[in-house]
């Protein structure tokens, strides 16, 4: 989405595939430049993520295979 008048700005839109828990989609901040809110957006959707448990403390996706693992590690 481009806005009009002096200067410029962008506004990313992020959508995750139909097998993600987060069906809705994502309006980033408005920023300068087209990649900077390619950025915000993607780490805006990473927030999210990390919200609903998807993600980690390390940005990581959690997984069956990751509470497996933890499983064994207590062994």
């Amino acid at each position: 989405e481009k806005f009009t008048g002096d200067p410029i700005r962008y506004v990313a839109f992020l959508r995750l595939p139909i097998n993600s828990p987060i069906k809705e989609e994502l309006k980033g901040p408005v920023m300068k430049t087209k990649k900077l809110a390619k950025m915000a957006v993607a780490l805006k959707m990473c927030a999210v993520l990390h919200a609903a448990g998807e993600l980690d403390e390390n940005l990581l996706p959690v997984g069956k295979e990751m509470f497996l693992y933890e499983e064994e590690e207590e062994w």
